[in-house]
Protein backbone atom coordinates (compact mmCIF):
# COMPACT_ATOMS: atom_id res chain seq x y z
CA UNK A 1 0.00 0.00 0.00
CA UNK A 2 2.76 2.43 0.92
CA UNK A 3 4.66 1.80 -2.31
CA UNK A 4 1.49 2.36 -4.32
CA UNK A 5 0.82 5.59 -2.43
CA UNK A 6 4.37 6.81 -2.95
CA UNK A 7 4.20 5.98 -6.65
CA UNK A 8 0.91 7.87 -6.90
CA UNK A 9 2.32 10.90 -5.08
CA UNK A 10 5.40 10.90 -7.29
CA UNK A 11 3.28 10.76 -10.47
CA UNK A 12 1.05 13.57 -9.23
CA UNK A 13 3.99 15.77 -8.27
CA UNK A 14 5.66 15.20 -11.63
CA UNK A 15 2.40 16.07 -13.35
CA UNK A 16 2.08 19.20 -11.23
CA UNK A 17 5.64 20.28 -12.03
CA UNK A 18 5.08 19.74 -15.75
CA UNK A 19 1.80 21.67 -15.70
CA UNK A 20 3.31 24.48 -13.68
CA UNK A 21 6.31 24.75 -16.01
CA UNK A 22 3.92 24.96 -18.98
CA UNK A 23 2.03 27.73 -17.19
CA UNK A 24 5.23 29.68 -16.53
CA UNK A 25 6.29 29.29 -20.15
CA UNK A 26 2.92 30.64 -21.27
CA UNK A 27 3.22 33.58 -18.88
CA UNK A 28 6.70 34.35 -20.17
CA UNK A 29 5.42 34.30 -23.76
CA UNK A 30 2.55 36.59 -22.80
CA UNK A 31 4.97 39.01 -21.16
CA UNK A 32 7.13 39.04 -24.28
CA UNK A 33 4.09 39.88 -26.38
CA UNK A 34 2.66 42.55 -24.08
CA UNK A 35 5.70 44.06 -22.40
CA UNK A 36 8.14 43.99 -25.30
CA UNK A 37 11.47 45.49 -24.30
CA UNK A 38 10.36 46.08 -20.72
CA UNK A 39 10.83 42.54 -19.40
CA UNK A 40 10.82 43.61 -15.76
CA UNK A 41 8.43 40.87 -14.65
CA UNK A 42 10.59 37.93 -15.76
CA UNK A 43 12.76 37.70 -12.61
CA UNK A 44 9.63 37.71 -10.45
CA UNK A 45 7.99 35.03 -12.59
CA UNK A 46 11.11 32.86 -12.52
CA UNK A 47 11.54 33.32 -8.76
CA UNK A 48 7.92 32.32 -8.22
CA UNK A 49 8.41 29.25 -10.40
CA UNK A 50 11.47 28.19 -8.40
CA UNK A 51 9.73 28.78 -5.09
CA UNK A 52 6.68 26.73 -6.07
CA UNK A 53 8.92 24.00 -7.48
CA UNK A 54 10.89 23.81 -4.24
CA UNK A 55 7.72 23.86 -2.16
CA UNK A 56 6.15 21.06 -4.18
CA UNK A 57 9.33 18.98 -3.82
CA UNK A 58 9.39 19.54 -0.05
CA UNK A 59 5.70 18.68 0.24
CA UNK A 60 6.25 15.44 -1.66
CA UNK A 61 9.17 14.49 0.61
CA UNK A 62 7.15 15.25 3.74
CA UNK A 63 4.27 13.14 2.45
CA UNK A 64 6.69 10.37 1.58
CA UNK A 65 8.05 10.39 5.14
CA UNK A 66 4.51 10.27 6.55
CA UNK A 67 3.60 7.29 4.37
CA UNK A 68 6.75 5.42 5.42
CA UNK A 69 5.87 5.71 9.14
Amino acid sequence: MREETLAFVEREMNSFRHSFRALINALEETCYLTVGDHAVAFPEIENSAKLIGETSYQAARMLELEVKK
